[in-house]
């Protein structure tokens, strides 16, 4: 099994590749941060840096063990949604970023296709920065269906986000 490298909050996925002939069950540890610890192929979600141990054994009885180190960097990816829907149907209501609310200093400028400036989101506006509750309003007045873009300055060092958010009305 491959050494993988991940951030903290995403996952990846193990295959098993010393195998005795007929396995038929798998057996991970530590158990947690594994999405199946009897599949051949689970996912594997560390919080820390963690080596992975895999004992398979075949229907005579014959086992055969293997392990991964997965390392795991410190700090979140940032995966802002780049569609807002806010019509009251439950799905794109708000505009989602995950993992941003493992940044509490985050801070969000939004900006038309003009380049000015129609939202601040996060410091100092919200005190525990952005949490995925905006709704496409400024002044409770939803701005029009076009395409904005966004800087996030996470504010601990990170790198600055840019990108663009389409809002459909």
């Amino acid at each position: 099994i491959d050494g993988n490298t991940i951030n903290v909050g995403n996952s990846t996925q193990a295959v098993v590749e010393v195998q005795p002939p007929g396995a038929i069950s798998y057996e991970w540890s530590p158990r947690n941060f594994v999405s199946n610890y009897q599949s051949d192929k689970p996912f594997l979600s560390p919080t820390t840096t963690t080596r992975f141990a895999v004992k398979v054994t075949n229907l005579d009885g014959c086992s055969a063990s293997d392990s991964v180190l997965i390392t795991v960097n410190a700090g979140y990816q940032i995966y802002p949604n780049n569609v807002l829907t806010p019509n009251g149907d439950g799905y794109n209501d708000t505009w989602k970023i995950k993992n941003i609310e493992f940044y509490q200093k985050n801070s969000i400028k939004i900006y038309n296709a003009n380049g000015q400036l129609v939202k601040s989101l996060g410091q100092p506006s919200q005190p525990n920065g952005y949490q995925g509750d905006w709704d496409g309003k400024v002044n409770d007045v939803k701005l029009p269906t076009g395409t904005y873009y966004y800087i996030i300055d996470l504010n601990e060092g990170a790198a600055i986000i840019k990108g663009f958010l389409t809002i459909l009305n």
